[in-house]
Formats: C-alpha cells, structure tokens, sequence
C-alpha cells in the first residue's frame, strides 16, 4: 500500500467509532494540499473491515481502507505514481494543443499541469523530509 497521498481537492471525513453509542463520530475536513501519511498500525472490525491509522496535520485517527480506495478513486486523493501518470498524460495533451495550435486548449492544459507539478513537489518534499527524520 503507498504510505504518502496528497489531496487535490478539499472534501469531508467522517471518523468512525466503534462506541456502541458512537459518541466519538466526528468530521475532519482535508484541504487541499493536506499530506496523508498512512502510519503502521492497522485493525480490523468484523462489521466494516480493514482500518489504519493516518497522521493529517499532526492529527491521528483510523480510517477505512475502503474509503481511502473510494477517494483515490473519485481523485479527491493522489499518490506520487497517480501525479505523475496525471502530468506525462497532461503533457501529452500539452504537446498535441501545440501541433494544432490551439491555444485554448494549451491554456486549460498547462494551467492544470502546474497545479498538479506545484502539488508533486510539495507531496515529494513531504515525504523526503520525513524519511530523513526517521
């Protein structure tokens, strides 16, 4: 499982509990650019499967594994390997706008992939900055 996700667009979490009376339930917003690291400790609910433990802004709190595959897959989150699949296709892109010379088209294009470049580094530097301090 990758250990590092970058969320490319704000959305809302709701942590679950596992209180018989869920007085523990809770929203946690990400915002965009929030580094999710994905910690070691994992556990398991007979009733909603697999959890491990996430740090996102100095906060730690389980979350399904579930739905960590539903918002990589719906984009709200991207591993290094999805960014830079992501940029080599918007370069693609970039390269065909330019053949035909459709500047509108370059403009939507690049201005996405500088967002996505500007979100590789961030996500990168995150996660050299943490391997050195372990």
């Amino acid at each position: 499982m990758v250990n590092h996700f970058i969320a490319v667009n704000s959305f809302l979490h709701q942590i679950d509990c596992f209180c018989p009376d869920k007085q523990h339930s809770d929203f946690v917003k990400i915002n965009q650019t929030d580094i999710i690291r994905i910690l070691n400790e994992r556990t398991y609910n007979e009733v909603n499967g697999w959890y491990v433990l996430v740090e996102i802004n100095y906060d730690c709190f389980y979350i399904a594994v579930e739905d960590l595959d539903h918002y990589n897959s719906q984009g709200l989150l991207y591993s290094e390997l999805d960014l830079e699949l992501q940029l080599n296709y918007l370069n693609f892109h970039i390269d065909e706008s330019l053949d035909q010379a459709d500047e509108g088209k370059f403009k939507e294009v690049s201005s996405r992939w500088l967002e996505l470049k500007m979100l590789n580094e961030k996500l990168g530097t995150a996660v050299k900055s943490i391997q050195f301090s372990l």
